[in-house]
């Protein structure tokens, strides 16, 4: 995770970088039906996906800038989102839901280069960046404050396709490591899921993609709190929604072939949950991972990791809630 002081150290650190191609801003996008969700709003794991397209459209407009690939000083002032256009997403942090653009309404997203790793066993021309994105809406409307209005902030980091580093952790107990990841997070229920063709990247080999990773975790969630069924109830008696409001430490890894796990289209993986139940119930964080085991060698592979914050919300009011009825609150006790 990047802080406050390390980005302004960064910053200064950064300053050789051409200043036009380590900051952009997107052209508009508009929010259609297939970027929401059950509640109207935009999906959380569509942030990713825009983001995506943001920094994708930012390395493809830039792909003829000006430089020699012979010069490595002149590469040094180069991004490596502009000099590898296949680059993959592979860290989120800081991930803040704010609010959603509604269906139809228009957005744009900025960009700034605010870390290059380049201690990461990388060839010397492809370190590993990352990037501080935010979403604004397009008409520039200003909070109560006077601030362009921002539905939702980022921290992104991306690698080289090259990059072939990113190997998975094998380990023999999976509920340790992330039980000393964040201490004091006991709860825990798993499902197997497929992984399908579509949701894989033609770009990343070995690995799941960020915006499936998030999709896994979701399914996993609405699965732990009782099903889609339980959650439409709790929509439409109680006007009870469960939305997302940060995504924080989340880790993506390449299999590479570890073991006898090979991650391929038509693969079962686990996700398993471990969650904290704060606020009187009002606020849940779940530690998420999605594993793959491999039996042969008795240990599990750990594809992605992350921390997942949901937030209880009046569906009349708009706002926090917690008024939780008491059969939901039973049923956190009894996880």
């Amino acid at each position: 995770m990047v802080d406050d002081a390390d980005a302004d150290a960064d910053n200064n650190n950064n300053s050789a970088m051409d200043s036009q191609l380590a900051s952009f801003k997107s052209e508009p996008m508009q929010l259609y039906i297939e970027d929401t969700d059950a509640y109207g709003v935009k999906y959380n794991g569509n942030y990713i996906r825009s983001y995506e397209r943001a920094l994708h459209q930012h390395s493809h407009i830039n792909q003829n800038a000006n430089f020699s690939k012979d010069d490595e000083c002149q590469q040094e002032k180069v991004p490596m989102l502009i000099r590898d256009k296949n680059f993959h997403l592979t860290k989120v942090s800081r991930h803040k839901f704010k609010s959603s653009p509604t269906l139809g309404s228009s957005y744009y997203i900025t960009g700034k280069l605010i870390d290059v790793d380049v201690d990461v066993g990388i060839v010397d021309a492809h370190p590993e960046e990352t990037w501080s994105l935010e979403m604004m809406h397009c008409d520039d409307i200003k909070t109560d404050t006077g601030k362009t209005k921002i539905y939702n902030t980022a921290f992104v980091t991306i690698t080289p396709s090259s990059n072939t580093d990113i190997h998975a952790s094998a380990i023999s107990s999976s509920t340790d490591a992330i039980a000393s990841f964040h201490p004091g997070t006991k709860a825990i229920f798993q499902d197997a899921f497929t992984v399908h063709r579509d949701e894989f990247d033609v770009n990343m080999p070995n690995a799941i993609p960020i915006r499936t990773v998030l999709n896994l975790f979701e399914r996993q969630r609405s699965n732990g709190l009782g099903g889609p069924q339980v959650l439409k109830q709790m929509q439409d008696e109680y006007n009870l929604l469960w939305v997302v409001t940060s995504i924080d430490d989340l880790n993506i890894h390449q299999s590479n072939g570890d073991g006898n796990v090979i991650v391929k289209p038509g693969m079962k993986v686990l996700v398993r949950s471990f969650f904290e139940v704060k606020r009187r119930g009002m606020i849940l964080e779940f530690q998420q991972e999605v594993v793959a085991v491999d039996d042969d060698e008795d240990k599990e592979v750990i594809l992605a990791q992350g921390c997942v914050t949901i937030c209880a919300i009046d569906g009349i009011k708009g706002r926090t809630t917690n008024n939780i009825p008491q059969h939901v609150r039973d049923m956190f006790e009894k996880i």
